[in-house]
């Protein structure tokens, strides 16, 4: 029965973690730096669980629309990532998420053919190349296939991929590799953004999607997102959020949308809001960054699809607890119900049932997998109305 039960979470996680095998302007961007430990007033707001976002010292190096936070120069390589995913319709009657793994990047690569749209593969170096990623649709699922089909394949064939191999180094090669990286995701953002507004004004729809997206190259992690898809990493054992949900409310993005000439309106939640025209009803969106929405950005541009983007040098994970033990990537019917320490106490939870007793299960994939069910779960006992997708990735230290 043991067996049968691994095979059917095997064959699941197979599924769930599918691979969409099509093609995809500016980011602010941070990253997690090199020099090691956290300080004693970060590790304090890592206990009171602030995000990345709130711990970044600026390094006066105009011009990069880079953020950091502090990680040490690892003795111990990061090997492999574990990747499980999991995804509810919720109380919604369509399902309007998508999620994207692609643990290797370079096979992808290869076995696009390195054709016009996909690129030269990327070398086979020993740089582990990875990807994951979810979109929320809203008013439809079309954007989100769209940036689940493509978006991959935009990065695996931009040069910044194959110069770069993610490694600590002297801080100026990491902040080369900061831009080259970030502007790679930027591009592949709004390429893709670009070919949703183009169905959108061929079709006649209206839909669009938010999209978060966590590029593994080689000992770094770079987290961009646009929209309220969320980030969340078990650093020292407790949540560092490693992206801001992007509302209409906030200080940056209001100016930004007033600014354009655009409105922002609480209508049950804090919306865009954009008047009535051509025929059209007015309509309000829940967030300040999106990838189509075409209503939102045409004929003025007030949601952007520009991604915020955090470089994370990570820390090895010590016996202690010390270090980067997982990350959590959701869609907002996570986390309108569960806050980032309820989510990874629940996956340490869920780590510690597959580890041990008659719970046990044999691979890191597995793990995984046993951990993004737990989240879904969890995330419907306690009531989400909306769709919800998990993608967990188990950072594996050699």
């Amino acid at each position: 029965m043991a067996r049968q039960h691994q095979q059917q979470q095997q064959q699941q996680q197979q599924q769930q973690q599918h691979v969409h095998l099509f093609n995809a302007h500016r980011s602010n961007a941070g990253s997690i730096g090199e020099d090691g430990h956290l300080d004693a007033s970060e590790q304090g707001a890592l206990r009171n669980g602030r995000s990345a976002l709130a711990l970044v010292d600026d390094d006066g190096d105009e011009g990069n629309g880079t953020l950091r936070l502090g990680a040490r120069t690892a003795a111990h390589s990061l090997g492999r990532i574990h990747f499980g995913a999991a995804q509810a319709r919720g109380m919604r009657p369509y399902m309007e998420d998508r999620h994207c793994v692609v643990a290797a990047m370079q096979l992808l690569s290869s076995a696009q053919g390195g054709g016009a749209q996909a690129g030269a593969p990327l070398p086979s170096d020993g740089v582990p190349r990875s990807y994951a990623a979810i979109f929320d649709g809203h008013n439809g699922a079309g954007a989100a296939d769209l940036a689940a089909a493509r978006l991959h394949v935009l990065l695996a064939a931009h040069p910044a991929l194959r110069m770069h191999t993610g490694e600590l180094g002297p801080p100026a090669v990491a902040r080369a590799e900061e831009v080259a990286i970030a502007g790679a995701l930027r591009s592949a953002f709004g390429q893709v953004d670009e070919a949703t507004l183009a169905v959108s004004r061929r079709e006649g729809v209206r839909d669009g999607a938010t999209a978060l997206v966590v590029l593994r190259l080689g000992q770094v992690l770079y987290a961009a997102h646009a929209g309220d898809s969320r980030a969340v990493m078990c650093r020292d054992g407790a949540a560092l959020r490693l992206t801001e949900d992007h509302k209409p409310h906030l200080p940056r993005e209001r100016a930004r949308i007033e600014d354009a000439g655009g409105r922002v309106d609480f209508q049950r939640c804090w919306r865009v809001v954009v008047e009535p025209r051509d025929g059209r009803p007015g309509s309000g969106l829940a967030v300040s960054r999106s990838l189509g929405d075409l209503d939102f950005k045409e004929p003025h541009k007030y949601v952007e699809c520009e991604p915020d983007v955090l470089r994370v040098a990570m820390r090895p994970l010590q016996a202690s607890g010390c270090g980067d033990a997982f990350i959590i990537l959701g869609s907002d019917g996570l986390w309108d119900v569960l806050s980032d320490e309820d989510a990874v106490h629940c996956a340490k939870r869920a780590f510690q049932a597959s580890r041990s007793g008659e719970g046990k299960v044999a691979d890191g994939d597995a793990e995984a997998k046993a951990a993004a069910d737990a989240l879904l779960e969890e995330s419907l006992r306690r009531g989400t109305a909306d769709n919800v997708t998990v993608v967990v990735m188990l950072l594996a230290w050699a």
